[in-house]
């Protein structure tokens, strides 16, 4: 039986107000696993955070795994969304707003980040997402050194290791507010922090004289 317009709008309605709900119950998930670490965390930890009962949470998702993973799979979609830009930089100021901007993303979603990470050691699911992830962005970043370099931007570098390089700088800009406990850097230092690793990478550290 084909739906009246009312109908489709209050169904739409539904699906909207079921889709936000969800999204609160993984963001209120990822700060408890990012708390307490997954194994020690329990569904009625994540149903009280949420404010429900755990039995309707079951409504959402029908175990702690599959909050897991829907965790995991929306930092991906986030990703992906990002690093679609990077073929798109041309010159230091666009290098140095993608820089920022992937801080941000990161920074804002801590508590999703910390789950990735503190779980990607544990479950070989998770490792292996978060593995095909970080091989995705080396691709992308070895492919856009490869075409800068062949089109005389760059000079010839070993497009391998730096690539490493510079994902391993970028993990280490990451790591004190990630892991360290150190306070999430404000949007100044985000700047400063994004000015400093573009001019690492474009101008390298030199003394300016001919050796």
């Amino acid at each position: 039986m084909e739906q009246t317009p009312d109908q489709a709008a209050r169904l739409a309605r539904r699906e909207r107000r079921f889709e936000r709900r969800r999204l609160e119950i993984l963001e209120a998930a990822a700060q408890v696993f990012a708390d307490k670490g997954y194994e020690s965390a329990t569904t009625r930890d994540i149903a009280n955070a949420v404010d429900m009962g755990e039995s309707t949470l079951y409504n959402y998702f029908q175990n702690k795994r599959e909050i897991l993973l829907a965790i995991v799979e929306l930092k991906k979609v986030e990703m992906d969304e990002f690093l679609s830009q990077i073929d798109r930089v041309e010159n230091r100021q666009e290098l140095v707003e993608l820089i920022d901007q992937a801080m941000l993303i990161v920074f804002s979603r801590l508590a999703y980040t910390r789950t990735l990470f503190g779980e990607a050691w544990r479950d070989p699911q998770v490792f292996d997402i978060a593995q095909a992830r970080l091989l995705r962005i080396y691709d992308l970043l070895k492919s856009y050194l490869d075409r800068h370099i062949l089109d005389g931007h760059f000079r010839p570098v070993h497009t391998d290791l730096t690539t490493r390089m510079i994902i391993g700088m970028f993990m280490a800009i990451l790591a004190p507010s990630t892991f360290g406990g150190q306070p999430v850097p404000t949007a100044e230092q985000r700047r400063q922090s994004a000015e400093a690793m573009a001019d690492l990478l474009l101008a390298g550290i030199t003394f300016g004289i001919n050796q």
